[in-house]
């Protein structure tokens, strides 16, 4: 019974964490909130508002991106720059974002 109880929990932090991989990948938002986590920002990776940045650009318009602006903007530890905009590209099913220092 107890080995059962064990595999029982085991499958659902399983299932949780491929949640949330599949939304951070899967979705826009999602692939912009993960960067910001790797960037060592865990706290403005949860709590920050998302909003789309309404920028006329040519370059995102092309390459079918979009830009994200994160606030309250996250601070890079190391430099101390504002890491307020955001670049997702997609990639078959997969979003990706990355900093983007300037449009």
């Amino acid at each position: 019974m107890i080995k059962s109880k064990k595999k029982i929990v085991k499958t659902i932090c399983y299932i949780f964490i491929i949640s949330c991989l599949m939304y951070s990948f899967m979705t826009e938002k999602g692939a912009v909130r993960f960067s910001i986590l790797l960037y060592g920002c865990p706290k403005e990776a949860i709590t920050g508002h998302l909003r789309r940045d309404n920028v006329e650009h040519k370059d995102l318009e092309v390459r079918k991106q979009r830009a994200y602006i994160m606030e309250p903007y996250p601070i890079d530890k190391e430099t101390g720059g504002i890491l307020d905009r955001w670049i997702v590209k997609r990639y078959a099913i997969f979003y990706i974002a990355e900093f983007d220092p300037g449009i």
